[in-house]
């Protein structure tokens, strides 16, 4: 639940616990005194106290040699291949049997 704490242009002050939904209000709010809207106001409240509330981002730093496996380069590139073209599988097949 956020507190939002609004003063009308009237002057009134009013304030209300919301749980935002997709970070906005999910309703209208008015001040009670004169009813005017404020519901543009307190979304601009409930997006500055998200947006002081969410935490950071960790993002692992993990070198990338770490993060390949090594592998032989030419049979990476025939798996690949073999993969990809089942041409290139049945040929490399008779050649390695005969």
């Amino acid at each position: 639940m956020i507190n939002v704490k609004i003063e009308c242009p009237c002057g009134q002050h009013y304030e209300f616990e919301v749980e935002p939904v997709n970070g906005r209000m999910a309703s209208m709010v008015a001040c009670p005194v004169c009813g005017t809207d404020g519901t543009e106001t307190a979304n601009t409240i409930i997006a500055g106290k998200l947006s002081s509330v969410r935490p950071p981002v960790h993002i692992p730093k993990v070198p990338l040699a770490a993060a390949l496996p090594e592998t032989n380069q030419e049979s990476s590139v025939s798996w690949k291949l073999s993969f990809i073209c089942p041409v290139f599988r049945y040929f490399s097949a008779k050649l390695a049997v005969g």
